[in-house]
């Protein structure tokens, strides 16, 4: 028979044979969550830093699935819906006549013969798009009387190079009004047009543009805040104030 303390000392090392047991499973458990970790931390090859296809980019989202539930009704245009189709101009901006110069039958020349009209197919396209550049050069000259008189420059003309008004409105829509990305803007501006321009060039145009409409943005402002009835919708968010009334409407932000 087991005396107390040879039960105890048993006990304790059964207790110790389960720990060690246990901090060999946890030790394992550690190695392979350091593993997974190592392999996390380093970055995946995709399109950007390795030859992979954009396809097969992981973060690549996903295609959307039409919501719209299956109908009878075929593909296309439905009875009663008013198409659209290319049609002819009344007034061209080119015409090109084309007369043929011998007969292909027999050779002779048709230089003097009459012609008749029978057909006049158009084709729509659009100009080279290219950059215009314009100098503006300034004189001076000395009057009798002696003054030297200097001829001004036009306003807007402002320093040695700087890009026009069309660049500037055309900027404005597609980054306002399209939300097309610096980059892709950077990109478009350059591949279309040729037109070399820095981030910070695009964010100096946007606030030239944005400028021209400060006493516009004032006189609307004023109309809102002098109107007798105004209706406010704080939206989605607390910082985002629609004012709308019934002749003009202001879109203040600031941040709660």
């Amino acid at each position: 028979m087991q005396t107390p303390e040879q039960i105890i000392i048993g006990e304790l090392q059964r207790l110790i044979l389960m720990q060690a047991q246990e901090i060999k499973l946890l030790k394992a458990r550690i190695t392979e969550l350091e593993r997974k970790v190592t392999q996390n931390n380093k970055p995946r090859k995709d399109s950007n830093n390795s030859s992979v296809p954009p396809s097969k980019d992981e973060n690549r989202p996903p295609r959307t699935s039409s919501l719209r539930e299956k109908s009878d009704r075929k593909v296309g245009g439905q009875p009663g819906h008013e198409g659209k189709t290319l049609e002819m101009s009344e007034t061209p901006d080119d015409v090109i006549e084309h007369r043929a110069c011998f007969c292909p039958e027999c050779g002779n020349n048709l230089t003097n013969q009459s012609f008749e009209l029978f057909g006049k197919p158009q084709v729509i396209d659009i100009p080279t798009i290219k950059q215009i550049v314009t100098e503006h050069r300034v004189y001076r000259c000395t009057c009798t009387c002696g003054k030297l008189v200097e001829s001004e420059f036009p306003v807007g003309v402002d320093c040695s190079v700087r890009y026009g008004k069309n660049i500037e409105a055309l900027i404005g829509y597609l980054s306002i009004r399209q939300y097309v990305p610096f980059k892709r803007l950077q990109e478009m501006l350059h591949d279309l047009f040729t037109i070399p321009i820095s981030e910070g060039g695009l964010h100096c145009l946007l606030n030239r543009l944005a400028s021209k409409g400060v006493d516009a943005y004032e006189i609307i402002r004023q109309s809102v805040l002098n109107s007798q009835v105004i209706g406010t919708d704080h939206g989605l968010k607390p910082w985002n104030l629609r004012i709308p009334e019934k002749a003009s409407g202001a879109l203040p932000i600031a941040q709660s």
